[in-house]
């Protein structure tokens, strides 16, 4: 009977959470949440704002299924798509938590501060599908280094990914540097990894051209890079007034994410996720727009396994 009241007692404690977050998420977008969920479904037929956009397509064509049930309507499929997917991040982050830590006050803790992470991390301005999709695909993301997981799970996960946007070259990329660093060598998740990063770049570029049914915004822009826009130059005019707020939030941010990911570069455990953050971070700066802070959502949990160590990690040593 016990083990069934702590088992209600969690159910309900991760049914708070997600609904307390829910609604201050909603509550942040309230003045445009309208126009954003049309960009939803700007992608799912085909005339995406930004070309760049085009092949992000998981969300936006569950968002545009929902929409055509009866009695639902565009944006209360965005918002319905929003809370299932923050109800699934919550959960896992509990699971997570109470397996990293070893005690539930472990999952109770991660499952708070991730709830709390995600809403710190928005702004009025923008909120897509696919932000809500990372909120569980880089958990679990962490979640499998942490676990040292096999070859099967990353596969997995980087084809859920890539549907839902180009991070997926993240999973990767990880696959190719753990394999790399690992003694003996690991060649098949090398020679895995790689396949996977050349893939993913043949998808997206060609999701973008067969799915886009105009010649979008950013088709001519010369800052077009690698399939990405180059921010570059913006994000560090941003970066340099550091005493607005989105600026600032962004500057603790990196700050924190490069600390961390710079003392994980000390143990060999962690070092492959430490350069994926990094890789991460950078790519952010790049082409991201930093200042927008739900673009570090997708980075947030690889703390987890540089900051948690598990010693039970084969072929790695500290």
């Amino acid at each position: 009977m016990g083990k069934r009241w702590a088992a209600a007692g969690v159910v309900a404690g991760i049914l708070a959470v997600s609904v307390l977050e829910s609604r201050a998420v909603w509550l942040i977008h309230s003045p445009h949440l309208d126009q954003i969920a049309e960009q939803s479904r700007k992608v799912a037929t085909g005339f995406a704002g930004w070309g760049v956009y085009q092949n992000r397509i998981l969300g936006p064509f569950v968002v545009e299924g929902l929409s055509r049930l009866p009695h639902m309507t565009l944006t209360r499929a965005f918002e319905l798509f929003g809370d299932a997917l923050l109800l699934a991040a919550n959960a896992l982050a509990f699971f997570v938590g109470r397996r990293v830590v070893g005690s539930p006050l472990g999952g109770w803790a991660f499952l708070i501060l991730g709830a709390a992470a995600f809403v710190a991390l928005q702004d009025a301005h923008s909120l897509y599908p696919w932000d809500f999709v990372d909120a569980v695909t880089m958990l679990l993301f962490a979640w499998l280094i942490w676990a040292d997981a096999g070859l099967g799970p990353f596969v997995l996960l980087f084809a859920v990914e890539l549907l839902n946007r180009e991070a997926a070259s993240f999973i990767a990329l990880w696959m190719v540097l753990d394999g790399a660093l690992r003694r003996p060598l690991r060649v098949p998740r090398i020679a895995t990894g790689a396949t996977l990063l050349v893939v993913g770049a043949v998808w997206t570029a060609m999701l973008r051209r067969l799915l886009l049914r105009y010649q979008p915004e950013d088709a001519h822009l010369r800052q077009l890079f690698l399939g990405q826009h180059v921010h570059l130059e913006e994000n560090l005019r941003a970066l340099a007034h550091p005493w607005h707020p989105n600026p600032s939030a962004a500057w603790i941010v990196m700050i924190a994410l490069g600390a961390i990911a710079g003392r994980a570069m000390l143990h060999r455990t962690r070092r492959p996720a430490a350069l994926v953050m990094g890789a991460t971070i950078v790519s952010l700066v790049m082409f991201g727009v930093v200042c927008e802070l739900r673009v570090w959502i997708s980075v947030v949990p690889l703390v987890i396994p540089l900051l948690f160590r598990r010693d039970s990690a084969p072929g790695l040593q500290a």
